[in-house]
């Protein structure tokens, strides 16, 4: 019900809400219900309901989606949360797996002074999160990079985000069909263990991040532990881990080993 709700708001061009205060005054005509019939068959196949309105609200915006980017889940927003808990300010920012863009550009819209590079092996990802940089007037403040991870990284930054891979590769073929056939596999698969990306980041990053500098990374339920022990090996100790809507250890916060990050 509540999907249909949304199919029929867009339809309509108004508020899903619109739908139910005022549920009796709409006026539905044979275009507008062929139209709803169309999304509500795309629907019913598994396509999700972001995919078929090509957009997903996350923190407080709307960013553009398609098959070529991980839509934003929720849990990521915890990201986010923690970032602006632990650095108050901030004039640099890297996402690496920048996707739709959605960390990067949320985090640029809460630190009005700070630059941005997003990074991603998908030049299709980074097409759809230069337009989302646009919508959100912060295409000026911002840089997109074709790399694998780290590979064409120049420089230090403050604050490094990271949404990784962590499914493992065994557990792929049970993910939900609208996730299997509309997230590019790319994006969700992290190798036999779930862990494969982690390992590349946690050689390479620290030469990334500034002194007193904050990397903020989410995983996947029950990775905590393993992904503590792989970055401290690199010299990067987890100063915190804070858990997701669900109750469920999601994201964590690290810094170089010899000191914490600035509360600037």
């Amino acid at each position: 019900m509540r999907d249909a709700r949304y199919l029929l708001a867009h339809v309509l061009g108004c508020a899903a809400m619109d739908i139910v205060v005022e549920s009796g005054n709409w006026i539905v005509d044979r275009r507008d219900q062929d139209r709803f019939e169309v999304l509500v068959q795309l629907r019913e196949h598994g396509m999700p309901v972001d995919k078929i309105l090509g957009n997903r609200g996350f923190w407080k915006g709307k960013f553009k989606v398609n098959d070529h980017v991980l839509s934003p889940r929720p849990e990521t927003e915890t990201i986010v949360e923690q970032v602006l808990k632990y650095k108050r300010c901030a004039q640099t920012i890297l996402d690496l797996g920048v996707g739709s863009g959605c960390l990067l550009i949320s985090l640029l819209r809460e630190y009005p002074m700070a630059r941005g590079v997003g990074v991603d092996i998908s030049r299709a990802a980074l097409e759809i999160a230069r337009e989302n940089s646009m919508a959100h007037n912060v295409e000026k403040r911002s840089e997109f990079l074709y790399s694998n991870w780290l590979e064409q990284v120049t420089g230090r930054f403050e604050i490094i985000v990271s949404n990784p891979p962590y499914i493992a590769l065994g557990d792929m073929k049970d993910l939900p069909l609208e996730v299997k056939a509309h997230d590019p596999p790319i994006a969700l698969c992290g190798g036999e263990n779930g862990l494969k990306h982690y390992e590349t980041l946690a050689k390479y990053v620290g030469a990334h991040l500034k002194v007193r500098g904050l990397l903020a990374l989410e995983f996947g339920k029950g990775q905590s532990s393993s992904i503590q022990k792989i970055f401290e090996r690199h010299g990067l100790c987890m100063i915190a881990c804070a858990k997701d809507i669900l109750g469920i250890d999601r994201v964590g916060l690290f810094s170089h080993s010899f000191v914490l990050p600035h509360r600037c």
